[in-house]
């Protein structure tokens, strides 16, 4: 892979795991951009809560001020949940990839988001934002596919949940400070 680790943070990351409640550590990622041989930083990483012990807090903390997920550290077991709850999904929309991961290491435990870079990579020019709708509240009321894909993944993560897990991720991912039914 691309990516450069920067080893302080990633220390962090481990010591912080052996804590039991938690499943996964995030930090910034620096972007290089090889079209035009710079880095980027897009948005300076922020700690985050992801930590409360009550479940709908610790998602409203987390996808309100929702960053990236997909390069972190996480614990062997929740990777194996979220895998195992994505290969039987069929998302045409890549980005519930990120929504999933998120969903399921905060259903089972809590996110460690520090302010610190965990990394540098080299930006993908086929990334799968360039390629697929954002899961945008405006996409989801114009788009049928988007809307398809959440009410897929809603109904789905809510066999696993047993609640309104789905509308409340969405709530709190599009900023909704009312309830939309999804």
């Amino acid at each position: 892979d691309d990516d450069i680790l920067v080893e302080t943070t990633l220390n962090n990351a481990i010591k912080h795991l052996t804590n039991k409640d938690y499943l996964a550590y995030f930090g910034g990622t620096i972007t290089y951009i090889h079209a035009d041989n710079t880095f980027k930083i897009f948005s300076k990483p922020h700690p985050i809560k992801g930590d409360n012990d009550n479940l709908f807090i610790r998602v409203d903390d987390y996808f309100r001020n929702h960053q990236q997920i997909l390069w972190g550290v996480y614990k062997k077991r929740i990777l194996i949940k979220a895998f195992t709850y994505l290969d039987k999904q069929n998302f045409s929309n890549d980005n519930l990839l990120e929504i999933s991961l998120a969903s399921i290491i905060l259903y089972y435990g809590k996110i460690f988001i520090t302010g610190d870079y965990l990394n540098i990579r080299e930006m993908a020019d086929n990334s799968w934002g360039r390629r697929v709708k954002t899961l945008s509240f405006a996409n989801y009321i114009s788009n049928k596919n988007v809307k398809l894909n959440i009410h897929q993944y809603s109904n789905s993560i809510d066999e696993i949940t047993q609640t309104n897990f789905g509308q409340k991720v969405f709530t709190a991912y599009w900023n909704i400070s009312y309830a939309v039914k999804i």
